[in-house]
């Protein structure tokens, strides 16, 4: 009986003891909004500060490639929309990372590649507005450059993909939802964000856009990978 108790107790201990380290861990995982503003990533080991008019809309947990995605809040709608809300496209950031041994450029080319495709990418087409395929339109990049965001080497995808739809009164219309692909290093991986809106409110939302970019803070600044960005393209 002694053994037995002494037995539970040690293991009761073990288990006080062990604990912290397993909630650590589950955190190293998570990325998670610190106050109002500020979105802390603890898996990739970066953080940034949303735009004023920006909400924070998900923010998913662990191994997720999908890191967060905000919306902007009580946004400009061009009149054309006012009948028609339901057509309007929210604009939206969508940041997703992944642990993945390519630099931006090399997974710029897979990215943008008809063929192939790994959990990053995958999630990519799903969620990113400009990589939405139908029918008729495809996303068409512009020339991609060179940038340095938070310390870190990456690309910048400038693009925009077009759009139609019919409503009864105005008949048949279209126009194109512009954006950024940013392809980032990352601590251990890649980070990989769209921003994204209608063109037509484009110039408006550049300060938001430009905001966060200049906010964005890895843990590990200064450690940036000279060979890993060898094959980065020139601005």
């Amino acid at each position: 009986m002694r053994i037995q108790l002494s037995l539970i107790l040690l293991l009761s201990l073990l288990a006080v003891i062990l604990m912290p380290s397993v909630t650590l861990a589950g955190k190293d995982d998570a990325g998670e909004e610190i106050g109002d503003s500020v979105y802390v990533d603890n898996k990739f080991g970066f953080s940034f500060e949303k735009p004023a008019t920006w909400k924070f809309k998900d923010i998913h947990k662990n191994k997720d490639v999908e890191r967060v995605l905000l919306l902007q809040d009580n946004p400009t709608v061009p009149a054309r929309y006012t009948r028609f809300r339901q057509l309007f496209t929210q604009p939206q950031i969508t940041v997703l990372a992944c642990e993945i041994d390519q630099n931006p450029k090399e997974y710029m080319d897979f990215l943008l590649a008809e063929d192939g495709k790994d959990d990053l990418k995958k999630k990519a087409l799903d969620k990113f507005l400009l990589f939405q395929q139908d029918s008729k339109y495809t996303f068409e990049p512009q020339r991609p450059r060179s940038v340095k965001v938070g310390g870190h080497h990456g690309i910048k995808i400038v693009g925009k993909k077009q759009y139609s739809y019919q409503t009864e009164e105005t008949g048949a219309m279209s126009d194109y939802l512009f954006g950024y692909i940013y392809i980032i290093n990352a601590e251990n991986g890649l980070v990989v964000m769209e921003f994204v809106c209608e063109r037509e409110i484009q110039e408006q939302l550049e300060p938001d856009f430009d905001f966060l970019i200049s906010s964005f803070t890895f843990t590990d600044s200064d450690k940036d990978s000279d060979v890993k960005d060898s094959d980065s393209t020139e601005e």
